[in-house]
């Protein structure tokens, strides 16, 4: 089930269009590896280049120390449904409450208003 957590923010290095590594907590915000184990996954995340021209969201996995796996893209600045390619610069990535959650079956699990139960 995908878990929200408040001020949960990192800084992420290049790592093409899968896997994306975690560089630290931005100040005044959390780690990932503070609130997630390995193989936690439904992650919701958004993740956008400095610029703010580069941009997705979608739910994650927490797949290894530091390191963040793009399950699924629900929406991105290309206007597709695939993970963009941030391959330079760095990138801010942050737990996001987004306004419709699936899970990776499809089945609903959050909503603008909260969390819905399993």
């Amino acid at each position: 089930m995908a878990r929200l957590f408040d001020r949960v923010k990192e800084t992420s290095t290049p790592a093409g269009a899968v896997a994306v590594t975690l560089a630290g907590a931005v100040t005044q915000y959390r780690a990932f590896s503070s609130i997630f184990s390995v193989g936690d996954s439904q992650i919701p995340y958004a993740i956008a280049d400095q610029s703010g021209t580069r941009w997705e969201v979608g739910l994650g996995t927490y797949s290894a120390a530091n390191t963040l796996t793009r399950d699924k893209i629900y929406a991105n600045s290309a206007g597709t449904l695939v993970a963009i390619d941030f391959n330079s610069g760095t990138q801010d990535i942050w737990v996001n409450a987004m306004a419709d959650v699936l899970d990776v079956t499809g089945k609903k699990v959050a909503t603008a208003r909260g969390m819905a139960m399993p």
